[in-house]
């Protein structure tokens, strides 16, 4: 998902534009929220799935987004980064943007340790939607040029000076998602049996 987030005007609406956001994604119109699963396509003939607990579902409108707020594209670079930025401008009580997120920062700093890092700082002089200023149907009919006044995302080409209280914040945040790394092995033959279920129902449906 490229063309609508760059092409995006300071004039236009969270609402108008989720609709091409969802269609270039392949996702129904509302985004997939009310799907009981996640699809998470890694390559070309290579998916995988997720449950999709209400946790996410209460997050998930929020994320796409800030998509739309900090420029970041949807393609796995900008995922991480938009991964860095919510951590760094704090998740609250979204537990499950959290632990999504963190998964993401841990594989940005193999393939992307830059500008993961770059948007931790920017997100750490940012204010986010998971603060909850401002509501789901009032966000959706805002102009993007007024929630942007509201949570205050610096523009994506502007260099931020890191602070110390920035560098120990990351350091911080590398350190707890390698101890959520570890400690997430445990659910990988839980996730694999999910696979394995969703696969074979999916292929029942398409027979």
């Amino acid at each position: 998902m490229v063309d609508s987030i760059r092409n995006i005007s300071p004039g236009q609406t969270p609402g108008q534009l989720l609709c091409a956001f969802y269609k270039e994604h392949d996702l129904p119109p509302d985004g997939g929220v009310n799907e009981s699963h996640v699809t998470v396509k890694m390559a070309k003939g290579i998916t995988f799935y997720l449950p999709n607990l209400k946790s996410r579902k209460k997050a998930v409108l929020k994320h796409d987004i800030h998509h739309m707020l900090t420029g970041y594209s949807t393609l796995f670079k900008g995922e991480t980064e938009i991964s860095a930025w919510e951590i760094g401008s704090g998740c609250r009580h979204y537990w499950m943007a959290w632990m999504l997120d963190i998964g993401g920062v841990m594989f940005g700093l193999v393939f992307n340790f830059g500008g993961v890092f770059r948007a931790f700082v920017r997100g750490r002089h940012s204010i986010n939607l998971y603060s909850d200023l401002i509501d789901n149907k009032t966000i959706l009919d805002m102009p993007i040029s007024e929630i942007l006044k509201v949570i205050k995302v610096p523009p994506q080409n502007e260099k931020i000076k890191p602070t110390f209280g920035d560098v120990v914040a990351f350091l911080w945040t590398l350190f707890t998602g390698g101890v959520y790394s570890i400690a997430s092995i445990i659910l990988v033959p839980f996730l694999v049996l999910y696979n394995l279920v969703m696969w074979g129902k999916l292929k029942s449906v398409a027979h």
